[in-house]
């Protein structure tokens, strides 16, 4: 059961209504107010840190997810110069001549994986309802060895290595990454709620992922 507060005594919470009050009875969690969005450094999780200074990151994490919802994180393990490569090589295919981004059109696939342009996917439907000027590429992990397909895996489509040089590549060495990075937050999610860390292995075995640039 949610305790009621009156919001007007509360500084930064004149804006919620008493969904969003301070305290929660049933989990023993109470709100603060936050002028800033928490930086965590997740560091301990990425490089196996000590027991300790796991506890000490899950708990920053579980009072950013009680205050606020959300959360940078840094000493995540991805290096500056991939994240660069990142934009570079994305900026690159976008300024691709239009109908050589057009061949792999996310039509052309059943995941709906690859380049949509400016107007989204179905542009003639969406014109009179909402304006969409982003361009952008989707793509999935690949699939894992003896891993049947589902959750769009191994579903990419990828640009000719002759018009985008190393874009494919860079992104599935990048997606696997980020996977990597994935399961060190699951655990330590599952350590912010008390739980053991590899509580999250099982249902994240074989994840949905889709990267997307816009």
């Amino acid at each position: 059961m949610t305790t009621i507060v009156d919001t007007r005594d509360v500084a930064l919470y004149e804006a919620y209504d008493n969904r969003y009050a301070r305290q929660e009875a049933r989990f023993g969690v109470e709100r603060r107010a936050s002028e800033k969005a928490p930086i965590i450094d997740i560091s301990p999780f990425v490089t196996q840190g000590t027991l300790a200074d796991r506890k000490t990151v899950a708990a920053d994490i579980r009072r950013a997810c009680i205050d606020i919802g959300f959360f940078y994180v840094r000493g995540h393990g991805v290096c500056l110069s991939d994240l660069a490569e990142l934009d570079r090589i994305g900026k690159a295919f976008f300024a691709l001549p239009f109908e050589v981004k057009m061949k792999t059109h996310a039509s052309r696939n059943a995941a709906d994986r690859g380049y949509t342009a400016s107007g989204g996917v179905e542009p003639d439907k969406t014109a009179a309802t909402f304006s969409d000027i982003k361009e952008r590429y989707m793509m999935s992990r690949e699939l894992a060895p003896g891993e049947p397909a589902s959750h769009k895996a191994g579903s990419s489509q990828w640009p000719d290595e002759s018009n985008a040089p190393g874009f494919r590549g860079f992104m599935q060495r990048h997606i696997r990454d980020r996977l990597v990075l994935m399961n060190r937050l699951m655990c330590a999610f599952a350590m912010s709620l008390e739980l053991p860390e590899t509580f999250f292995e099982k249902q994240f075995a074989r994840p949905g992922v889709t990267l997307a640039l816009n």
